[in-house]
């Protein structure tokens, strides 16, 4: 039963965090006026929960769930899927930052907007490989 309630926790948590970023691009896109900031920035905000959910109920799962560590530590998937979510962790610094700044200073830069969607659209483009890895992954297929 902790596997299931897990694995739906996670699975949750992803599904919460990749609406977060369709709401961050969607918002980016539209015209942006003064309210535009604040919820940018509370967005934001659930995308950075949502993405820690995700790391310590992906923990949970390694550790206690029915699989086990080794199945993980061996599975070549699973890094991959690891690295692909700290790249998109590392591609949000950027844009968490910037809205920030635009919180403090009440205005929203032009050259940064186009840098900022940018870097949220590939977040959204490489959020859709970690299925693909996952699904790879819970089966086994591919080992270390």
């Amino acid at each position: 039963m902790l596997d299931l309630v897990l694995a739906i926790l996670h699975h949750l948590a992803a599904l919460t965090l990749l609406a977060c970023l369709v709401a961050q691009l969607t918002l980016l896109k539209a015209p942006l006026g003064q309210q535009s900031v604040p919820m940018l920035a509370r967005i934001d905000l659930g995308y950075g929960l949502s993405a820690l959910a995700i790391l310590v109920i992906g923990g949970l799962r390694v550790s206690f769930a029915a699989k086990g560590w080794e199945f993980y530590a061996l599975n070549a998937a699973f890094w991959a899927k690891m690295a692909l979510f700290a790249v998109i962790g590392g591609l949000s610094v950027v844009p968490t930052i910037l809205f920030r700044r635009w919180l403090r200073a009440g205005a929203i830069p032009a050259t940064r907007l186009v840098l900022v969607r940018r870097l949220v659209t590939l977040e959204v483009a490489l959020f859709a490989l970690l299925p693909v890895f996952a699904a790879i992954m819970a089966r086994g297929s591919i080992r270390l």
